[in-house]
């Protein structure tokens, strides 16, 4: 679908405003953005932002206007940062888990060569 073929009550645009400040939201639908510019100090009204017509993103496949690339750079960090410990914690669970029972099964078997190298000191 491209934006020619969307409802008229909808248009995709690009809203620019000074920096230092933000769209007011939106009460009458969640998420939802106002074209009236406010300061980030104090939320004061500036004034209104200018909307442009966004390119057709359906034209030639999906495209939105951001560089994906670096938004999967940061999430792939973020992602890094949130799953280490996690995959650190799962692998030390794991060596813990593994030395136990190694440890376990390995008692008798010590036991038993510690008693026969007793025996065999206590015969000389």
């Amino acid at each position: 679908m491209t934006d020619s073929q969307r409802p008229p009550n909808r248009r995709l645009v690009e809203a620019v405003y000074p920096a230092g400040t933000h769209l007011g939201y939106s009460r009458a639908s969640s998420n939802g953005m106002r074209g009236t510019v406010r300061d980030d100090q104090d939320n004061s009204l500036i004034g209104q932002a200018e909307l442009f017509d966004a390119p057709d993103r359906y034209a030639y496949g999906y495209h939105d206007g951001y560089d994906h690339r670096s938004h999967d750079d940061e999430f792939r960090h973020y992602l890094a940062e949130v799953l280490a410990p996690e995959v650190a914690r799962l692998v030390m669970n794991a060596a813990w888990v593994a030395a136990a029972r190694g440890i376990a099964t390995a008692r008798p078997h010590v036991n038993a060569w510690v008693r026969q190298r007793r025996r065999a000191v206590w015969r000389r």
